[in-house]
């Protein structure tokens, strides 16, 4: 028998066929797997934003096509319990975002690619070092990640 979780879900080994990939056994858990592997973080300058739909493209890797897509939603990167959308009414509409992919050359980053919830912001602020932008530097609005 497969272990289970603190909210009573299975946890299935990764040798099983109904593996689907990475499982935390608890969210504390995938909140402190997020934070040692998001160093790329550190220092980051953060602004306010509303999260909006962003136009997209879809690749399918099968037949080599793209298509117009739309990006419907975020997570936040470190509850991945909170989300951002426009569609559903328990998700966040604003929240903090920064430009990434964090690590990544300037001239390949995009605005607001990160989102980060206000709880965990908070937590996280002076752990990662992060700066909140003047307003005057804010960017706005769109979502990339």
């Amino acid at each position: 028998m497969c272990p289970v979780t603190d909210l009573g879900e299975e946890l299935v080994p990764p040798d099983d066929p109904r593996f689907e990939g990475a499982q935390f056994i608890s969210n504390e858990a995938r909140i402190a797997w997020a934070a040692e592997n998001s160093g790329e973080l550190r220092g980051a300058t953060w602004h306010w934003a509303v999260w909006r739909e962003t136009s997209t493209v879809s690749y399918n890797a099968k037949t080599g096509t793209e298509t117009e897509a739309v990006w419907d939603h975020d997570h936040c990167h470190f509850c991945y319990q909170n989300a951002f959308s426009e569609r559903y009414d328990d998700d966040l509409r604003e929240g903090w975002t920064t430009d990434g992919p964090a690590g990544a050359p300037q001239e390949e980053q995009r605005p607001n690619y990160h989102w980060v919830c206000p709880e965990c912001f908070e937590r996280f602020r002076a752990t990662f070092d992060w700066s909140v932008a003047p307003p005057s530097e804010r960017g706005g609005g769109a979502s990339s990640s």
